[in-house]
């Protein structure tokens, strides 16, 4: 299973989604997200983004308050996908499964899902690591093909989640990146007042 879940096989998706009883999920969603806020903390997206909330004042508590609000920003961005994820859906394909084949609603599978396909992001990993010996175009091209297969990922588990093809998943997935962006946009704004 694994090995398919890999290679973003959509029986394998089903088969963890619904035959398997993830009760600790939320779990992993937690330490994804303190990865990727570790992993803005310390600038190691500087070759995709601008925004940093790291205090240039030589203050150990600053620093720290640099690492809640990368926090509250990824943590803000996964509501924000999620959420925007369900409306389109909820928009855009109307034959939405309220109760799924295992007893769980609609929105309850589709937070596992999007937990399910964030799996992906451990490959920041090695960006800790190896950052100190990487250029930033390699970094930033590390970074996109991991945020790549993120969202294929997501198209996928969308795809099993919500029963509609492919295409219709891609366009919902999109859109849903497009305006959490925008809006995540306004968020890093506001928090950049707090650094």
């Amino acid at each position: 299973i694994l090995i398919d879940l890999i290679l973003l096989s959509k029986p394998a998706y089903r088969h963890i989604l619904y035959n398997s009883d993830c009760k600790n999920i939320w779990k992993i969603g937690c330490i994804l997200i303190l990865l990727e806020a570790y992993c803005f903390w310390t600038d190691a997206f500087r070759g995709i983004t601008s925004i940093s909330y790291r205090s240039h004042v030589n203050d150990p508590f600053l620093s720290e308050k640099g690492f809640y609000l990368s926090t509250v920003h990824f943590l803000t961005g996964f509501a924000l996908l999620y959420g925007f994820i369900y409306i389109f859906t909820r928009l855009l394909h109307r034959s939405i499964p309220v109760v799924s084949g295992n007893g769980n609603s609609y929105p309850y599978m589709l937070l596992h899902g999007v937990i399910l396909a964030s799996i992906g992001k451990f490959l920041f990993i090695p960006i800790i690591i190896w950052r100190e010996n990487s250029t930033e175009t390699s970094m930033a091209i590390h970074i996109v093909l991991v945020l790549m297969y993120f969202v294929i990922s997501l198209v996928q588990i969308h795809s099993v989640v919500s029963d509609c093809s492919r295409t219709r998943s891609c366009l919902i997935v999109l859109l849903a990146f497009i305006v959490k962006a925008y809006f995540l946009t306004r968020v890093s704004g506001l928090l950049q007042e707090f650094v």
